[in-house]
């Protein structure tokens, strides 16, 4: 099997997706690709479909854009697509609630995070994350970490930072990968290691190399942002937002030092402060994933 050093520095195969990955070796029976842009439905379809999966493709929730649901199983993509637009229903909360609960059980997530998502007040990304707990001050271990999505196998927001069963599903498609692509806990584990500071789920920074970890800063060696790790999904905000944080990237890479304060951030290369961030906010939005 053709394989590359990816950006994480991981030896997988080009174009390789974790999801697509749990359905072809078994450990999930059903996969999804959200914001498929309506351009590349056919090809993504096809692309699915070679793998010997077939495919259920639903148009929205945003224009443009579609959802699709793969699967070697057709009863599991006609009951995912009622699922899909079921909660897509509005002013009907109990149903969605319904429907979201079967739908994450039928992609395989845990049932306590899937209680989890479905229990918060309002299921979007900013403030399922914002609740999550996490801080500088609480690292995670590295495969708990579900940002880079393409290479992360926990492919949601678990319910709690020391999610039982998140990293037991984590350590499952571990052992699968040291199988068929040779890799070794230390380099999956050291690819996922880092500190995240996010601004949606699809958007965030990584800081790789990170020592000297506080509850007030950590020193770094390299800065990557999520569209240097996993191609944007392009939606038109995805694609603005990643405009965005490579300025931001680039900021963050002059120096190798990070520190919080009451404003927001400072960033130092060796002691001389070379950006300053005015942002109170992101006191709550990093997290850190280290052994």
């Amino acid at each position: 099997m053709t394989s590359r050093s990816t950006r994480l520095g991981l030896p997988l195969p080009e174009n390789f997706e974790m999801d697509l990955y749990l359905v072809e070796c078994k450990i999930r029976e059903i996969g999804k690709m959200e914001q498929v842009p309506d351009t590349k439905l056919d090809a993504e379809c096809a692309r699915f479909e070679r793998s010997g999966l077939h495919t259920r493709a639903i148009t929205g929730p945003d224009p443009g854009l579609s959802v699709i649901y793969y699967s070697r199983d057709h009863r599991l993509l006609e009951q995912a697509t009622k699922l899909e637009r079921v909660q897509r229903l509005k002013r009907q909360a109990g149903r969605r609630t319904v429907a979201a609960r079967k739908l994450g059980t039928l992609l395989g997530y845990p049932p306590c995070c899937v209680e989890s998502f479905v229990s918060a007040p309002r299921q979007n990304d900013v403030d399922i994350l914002g609740a999550f707990g996490a801080s500088l001050s609480r690292p995670m271990p590295p495969l708990m970490n579900f940002f880079p999505r393409g290479v992360a196998p926990v492919g949601w927001v678990p319910c709690s930072p020391t999610c039982a069963q998140s990293i037991k599903y984590a350590e499952r498609a571990l052992e699968s990968m040291k199988q068929d692509y040779s890799l070794s806990q230390e380099d999956f584990e050291n690819a996922l290691a880092g500190v995240v500071l996010w601004f949606s789920s699809p958007l965030f920074l990584q800081f790789r190399g990170v020592s000297n970890n506080s509850e007030t800063g950590f020193a770094y060696e390299e800065v990557l942002s999520s569209a240097q790790i996993a191609p944007s999904s392009g939606h038109p905000k995805d694609r603005s937002g990643g405009e965005k944080l490579a300025r931001l990237a680039a900021e963050f890479s002059a120096g190798d030092r990070l520190e919080l304060t009451p404003e927001g951030v400072v960033v130092y290369a060796g002691q001389d402060p070379v950006f300053n961030w005015d942002a109170p906010q992101l006191q709550n939005r990093f997290m850190v994933f280290l052994p």
